[in-house]
Order: structure tokens, then C-alpha cells, then sequence
């Protein structure tokens, strides 16, 4: 009989595999730009960490952000077979939850624009040709 922890690592991913890890990644990405918007707004960011390379300026913080987020992905998708607590939680589970909560983040960040900002400016650059921030 097959032992149910003898589980072996693999390099084929399927096609929800490679959508979650991109999905994820992009969601990462959309978060650190909103979080820059948001903080350029005079919001601040909460997490200890991330506050210190913001400080560093955007370039710091955009890298790392997206570095600790690939890097845990990727060990996320080697994994994606294994389960934890006894067998009860899937690793693939996880990343679905990351993909839900990634969701229910940039929700929460998009509320906090001020959409008239954006709506001026892209006004501006459609009737001028002039871009950037006014």
C-alpha cells in the first residue's frame, strides 16, 4: 500500500496552476502601485516591513514586494500537491485563498480613491495631449 504522505515533487503544471500563479502576481503588482497611489494620497502602510523599503523610495518597494511574492509562489507551486494540518488543507488550497484575498485587498484599495482625481487627468490628456499627474 502507498504511503498518502509519499508525495513526490513535479515540474508539470496545469493550466490553473500556471492562471493562479499569474493571477496572483498581477494582483501583487496592482497592490503595490495602489498602495503607492494611496500613500501619495496620505495613507500609510501597515505593514512594518513593506513601510521600510517604502521609505526607500517606490523603485525599493515595488522590487521587493514583487520578489517575496514570486518567491513564495514559486514555493507555493512546488508544493502544490502537499497538505497541511494532518492532511486537511491542500497547498493548491492555499493559493486559492490567496487569490480571494488578494481580491477582497484591492476591493478595499479602490474604495479609498478619489475617483474625480484620475477622471480630470485623463480628461486633460485626451483633450490636450499632455500627460502625467496635474
Amino acid at each position: 500500500m502507498k504511503d498518502p504522505m509519499d508525495r513526490h515533487l513535479t515540474d508539470r503544471f496545469g493550466l490553473d496552476d500556471v492562471l493562479i500563479f499569474v493571477f496572483i502576481l498581477i494582483c501583487s503588482v496592482a497592490d503595490a502601485f495602489l498602495t503607492l497611489e494611496l500613500v501619495r494620497d496620505g495613507m500609510s502602510e501597515m505593514n512594518t516591513v513593506m513601510n521600510y523599503y517604502l521609505q526607500l523610495g517606490p523603485l525599493p518597494f515595488v522590487l521587493v514586494k514583487y520578489s517575496l511574492t514570486a518567491v513564495g509562489l514559486l514555493w507555493l507551486v512546488v508544493y502544490r500537491n502537499y497538505s497541511f494540518f494532518l492532511g486537511r488543507v491542500r497547498v493548491k488550497t492555499i493559493m486559492v485563498a490567496l487569490a480571494v484575498m488578494y481580491c477582497a485587498l484591492l476591493t478595499y484599495e479602490m474604495a479609498h480613491f478619489n475617483p474625480s482625481d484620475y477622471l480630470i487627468t485623463f480628461a486633460l490628456s485626451m483633450t490636450t495631449g499632455w500627460t502625467g499627474t496635474f
